[in-house]
């Protein structure tokens, strides 16, 4: 008996991204000789390291359904582990990284409203010298409610909102930042209360985020007696499902950016 495509398809591209990840975690074992061949096998490596990564994160996600990423992650971050053929282990773990503020001047112009800038202004107005541990050159505009400090929650509030609702509204959103789980409704709800123009409205949901969408990456693989062999860290950029239509689950578009090779510890 032929195995179905719906059974057939999953099983190659899995073995596509193992096979990505095979050859980074194989050419990390290897010492090269010369300057000018370690920088190529580094360049091929970290290419195929990250095309695994992306084929892993596009598979576990594939087999999870229409579920926010920050569900499917434990208390340590893992979404999942891989075990290889020869017994190497390969671990992914994502950590929201969408809690500080876009700070790139071109993302911040091709924004098309002016809530973004005028955030970034005030951020950087009250800030002073920890402003680069609240901004971030990646990522979307959008800030992931559930990780951002209060000194960014009160930049947007303060920057998009009138001086008398400021004060009620920072307390709201950091409030539902300190729950377990936020809901869409939460977050509707907390702007319901205030009071808010219809402009104002507009600024802070275009600001913050529910449900994350750009994430820290970590690719680990380890020995089966757990020996640490290589560890690449990137940033992944995970989109919300698309539907295609009904009766069909949809899909997700993950992008990995920056993907470099990290201390094995």
């Amino acid at each position: 008996m032929k195995p179905s495509k719906a059974f057939a398809l999953p099983m190659v591209v899995m073995l596509t991204a193992i096979a990505g990840v095979m050859i980074g975690v194989l050419l990390d074992r290897q010492s090269a000789q010369a300057l000018s061949v370690k920088r190529q096998a580094d360049e091929y490596r970290e290419h195929h390291f990250g095309r695994g990564a992306k084929e892993i994160i596009d598979y576990w996600l594939r087999t999870r359904g229409n579920r926010p990423v920050r569900e499917l992650l434990d208390e340590s971050g893992k979404a999942l582990d891989v075990t290889l053929a020869d017994g190497t282990v390969i671990s992914l773990r994502l950590f929201d990284a969408q809690g500080t503020m876009n700070a790139d001047r071109a993302t911040l112009a091709a924004a098309g409203v002016p809530a973004p800038r005028r955030a970034f202004d005030e951020l950087a107005a009250t800030a002073g010298p920890r402003l680069p541990s609240l901004t971030r050159k990646l990522g979307p505009i959008e800030v992931s409610l559930g990780s951002a400090p209060p000194e960014v929650i009160a930049a947007i509030v303060n920057a998009n909102v009138s001086p008398e609702k400021q004060s009620d509204l920072a307390a709201a959103l950091i409030e539902l930042r300190g729950r377990t789980s936020i809901a869409p409704e939460d977050l509707s709800e907390a702007l319901n209360g205030i009071g808010l123009e219809n402009n104002e409205r507009d600024a802070i949901t275009r600001m913050v985020a529910v449900d994350p969408t750009f994430f820290r990456a970590i690719l680990e693989a380890r020995t089966p007696d757990g020996r640490a062999v290589a560890r690449y860290g990137g940033y992944a950029v995970i989109g919300n499902m698309v539907q295609r239509g009904q009766g069909d689950a949809g899909a997700r578009r993950t992008s990995i950016l920056a993907w470099t090779k990290l201390e094995v510890r």
